[in-house]
């Protein structure tokens, strides 16, 4: 069981935001809600929901249970975007004030259902002191063998020692630890694979793939104890962050909470329209006045996170460093000379083009993938030439390009059309960022297309976006017809991040079956799944952020490995921890690199 709690200290400021039942009187009231289902992925209702005033029996007074609070239904006469996002506001405040505290929550997670994630860490007990949890301040970093006179084609190998705030060996593994190097000269840079040895100890061999002064760094990204706190709040609130729902009519607007999870706070009665959503579970709250119906849905609009969140103290305390500290990065550098291996060439082999590369081996390959010298990409297992426009032109030659995801997957659409020399819409520049794009080059018979995907699509600060915007990527991929050449690439990430990993593995199990009726119906289609890269630019966590982006590789490759042969799996995860990104959209010459990968694959 767990509760929900709010305290409320003066009811007439609350009637802007709340209409309490008649029941609770005006002055202090503890409001406590206790669920008896927990709330899981499989969509149990609230089975019993109990308002305690004083000693009075709430459910004497409410025999049925009824929700004890509702959503405001404040409706505009005239139903202006304007108008509503008003509305959108005051329930952005609630939200995040704290109406809706986990203050207590399940302490033990009992389930047969979780995944491999999940039960990686849901089986910890919570983190009670704060200095107990692994530490990048009193962490590590050290060559394994000693210092010693290094030669390029070397390989190099470090051990990262992670300790806890009192200066402790941690022994229970899971840290997710990153290790690189780079050469500022040069802008060279490369990261590698890490893997755990036990009591606390993770290793990595680095290849020294060019000569110079090279710095080896570390990070630590996110220590066990704060993973587990991310998958409990997932298993508790299964979102940290919901949407808004726009319904009007010509003389009526109102706005309701929506969520993929059909339970939504506030609601007794909700829309379902997950067949809008392209088959993708999404409920939107149905509007409080009688003239609104579910078929009156037209716009979107993007809300906070919510607040505050069911950690304890010490969990909290993490959640503020992360806001302060994007880089996690151990104080300890090591700082080498690498000089000319004596015969170098000796025994270098020629390495393929990687055009020639089976698409199976992307799905296989370890980092390191390659490396950035002069920040241009140079793979590990193939050779790769910058792609001029004029290759680009000849392999898109009377090819359709959809580019299906979020803004990530626009920004290779942004990349790529102009070196195309493709023609937009006039009009585009007028047009919301998450409006589809679309640009073509009738001589070289080139269309090239960009589609949001399903909700939940957030829009940031744009609201009151028409919900026709987004469509489900695997819709899209089932009007490819039988005939014709296309380039399909599919990118989904960042707006799953801050919801339960069932939601994420959902949407790409229905694309993945999508791919494989293309491939049935149209061979010579090409299919490029673009992965996770890590970020930590305003999605902090525990809200979202690139803590799940290994496990959505790995649920990418659970999906796909049926289609391993005829999909390209771009994996862009060690091109970024070398680059040191932390935005949510790599720089211009990280977009560059990958569409420089993906093209230098798919044109055969």
């Amino acid at each position: 069981m767990f509760d929900y709690r709010l305290q409320i200290s003066d009811m007439k400021s609350t009637k802007a935001i709340f209409r309490i039942l008649s029941v609770i009187a005006l002055g202090t009231t503890l409001v406590y809600i206790a669920f008896q289902s927990e709330f899981l992925w499989t969509g149990k209702s609230l089975k019993s929901i109990v308002i305690q005033r004083g000693r009075e029996n709430a459910e004497s007074i409410i025999p049925d249970g009824h929700l004890f609070w509702n959503i405001p239904g404040y409706q505009c006469r005239k139903p202006e975007v304007s108008c509503m996002f008003k509305h959108v506001e005051t329930i952005n405040k609630m939200l995040i004030n704290g109406f809706v505290n986990f203050s207590q929550s399940p302490s033990v997670v009992e389930s047969d259902s979780l995944l491999p994630s999940e039960k990686q860490f849901l089986h910890l007990k919570p983190l009670t002191d704060h200095l107990k949890a692994g530490n990048w301040t009193t962490s590590s970093i050290k060559i394994v063998g000693g210092n010693r006179r290094f030669r390029k084609g070397e390989n190099l190998t470090v051990l990262v020692t992670v300790r806890d705030g009192y200066g402790r060996l941690t022994h229970q593994g899971g840290d997710q630890i990153r290790v690189w190097m780079r050469d500022d000269k040069r802008k060279a840079c490369l990261a590698t694979e890490v893997f755990y040895l036990g009591n606390g100890s993770y290793i990595a061999t680095l290849p020294l793939a060019w000569s110079g002064e090279i710095t080896i760094k570390a990070s630590l990204v996110y220590n066990t104890a704060v993973q587990r706190a991310h998958y409990y709040l997932r298993y508790v609130a299964k979102t940290t962050r919901h949407m808004v729902a726009g319904f009007r009519t010509h003389f009526l607007g109102e706005v309701t909470i929506c969520s993929p999870f059909p339970e939504i706070l506030g609601y007794t009665k909700v829309c379902n329209f997950t067949t809008k959503n392209g088959g993708m579970p999404w409920f939107c709250g149905l509007p409080k006045h009688k003239t609104l119906e579910c078929r009156h849905w037209e716009l979107n609009f993007d809300i906070d996170f919510i607040a505050p969140l069911p950690s304890t103290p010490a969990e909290k305390h993490w959640w503020s460093v992360f806001k302060k500290s994007d880089k996690r990065e151990l104080k300890e550098e090591i700082k080498i000379l690498v000089s000319d291996g004596e015969n170098e060439m000796k025994g270098v082999r020629e390495l393929p083009p990687c055009k020639n590369i089976p698409f199976r081996d992307s799905w296989y390959t370890k980092a390191p993938r390659g490396y950035f010298m002069n920040r241009k990409w140079i793979p590990s297992t193939c050779t790769l030439n910058l792609l001029t426009d004029k290759e680009i032109l000849k392999c898109l030659r009377n090819t359709t390009v959809l580019m299906l995801g979020d803004s990530n997957a626009m920004r290779i659409f942004l990349r790529l059309s102009p070196r195309t020399g493709c023609v937009q819409p006039t009009n585009v520049g007028k047009l919301p960022w998450h409006y589809p794009r679309v640009c073509s080059r009738t001589d070289m018979g080139i269309v090239m297309r960009w589609n949001s995907h399903a909700l939940p699509f957030h829009l940031g600060s744009h609201g009151g976006a028409d919900r026709n915007n987004q469509k489900a990527a695997h819709l899209i991929i089932d009007e490819v017809p039988d005939r014709g050449r296309y380039i399909i690439i599919i990118h989904l990430y960042i707006h799953y991040t801050a919801y339960s990993d069932r939601l994420f593995i959902t949407h790409i199990r229905a694309i993945s079956a999508s791919v494989e009726r293309l491939l049935r119906r149209n061979p010579s289609a090409r299919v490029v799944i673009r992965g996770p890269h890590p970020f930590h630019d305003k999605w902090f966590t525990p809200n979202a952020g690139d803590l799940v982006g290994p496990f959505y590789t790995e649920y990418i490759k659970s999906e796909f490995k049926n289609l391993e042969d005829r999909v390209f799996f771009l994996q862009p995860w060690d091109m970024a921890v070398a680059g040191e990104n932390w935005e949510i959209h790599p720089p211009d010459y990280m977009q560059d690199a990958m569409v420089n990968v993906i093209f230098g694959h798919v044109c055969r």
